[in-house]
């Protein structure tokens, strides 16, 4: 499957990533896709792609066309609602995540956004997240550098392991209360 699609569907299995870039190239992802979720809504509604989605795994997803999508939200009260629901979820999120990027330290950034990859990685209370360090600093909005530091950081102090290059936690309860 190629690494990028600007389809409108739903994810079967794998992982993803959307992602803005600003005027000097740089790229922040602004939003995590785990199955079932649905991409591509902005863009099926507002006639405009906003983001790019990329591939963070091996993933499958079922296309659907615009017209019929559009047929389905206004068929189909269940699907409207759990699609507003995942569109509120997701705008609390940026909010939260912005008032993190303006105010918040490197360590509650890299906590949160650790937190936020948690649950897509989780099985039986713990997480192993194959994530190169760019991406990861992609994701909380900071140097690669300074991302590389405070992992060290967090190993040291036992928030976090490491497996090879993957990220583990055992515990999302010691990242939680790093988030303040």
């Amino acid at each position: 499957r190629p690494p990028h699609t600007k389809e409108n569907g739903k994810f079967r299995s794998g992982r993803a990533a959307a992602t803005k870039m600003d005027d000097f190239s740089k790229e922040v992802v602004t939003r995590l896709y785990r199955p079932p979720m649905i991409i591509g809504i902005t863009a099926a509604l507002m006639d405009k792609y906003r983001e790019t989605v990329k591939a963070i795994e091996d993933l499958e997803v079922i296309p659907i066309k615009k017209e019929d999508f559009i047929h389905l939200i206004l068929q189909d009260r269940q699907l409207s609602y759990s699609i507003l629901h995942q569109m509120a979820t997701d705008r609390v999120r940026a909010d939260e995540k912005l008032l993190l990027q303006a105010f918040g330290t490197v360590r509650m950034k890299l906590a949160s956004t650790l937190l936020e990859l948690y649950p897509l990685y989780e099985s039986n209370g713990k997480a192993i997240i194959p994530i190169s360090r760019e991406d990861l600093a992609n994701i909380a909005g900071t140097a690669k550098e300074t991302i590389i530091r405070c992992l060290s950081e967090f190993k040291e102090e036992g928030v976090i392991t490491m497996e090879d290059s993957n990220i583990v936690i055992n515990s999302a309860k010691k990242l939680n209360e790093l988030r303040y």
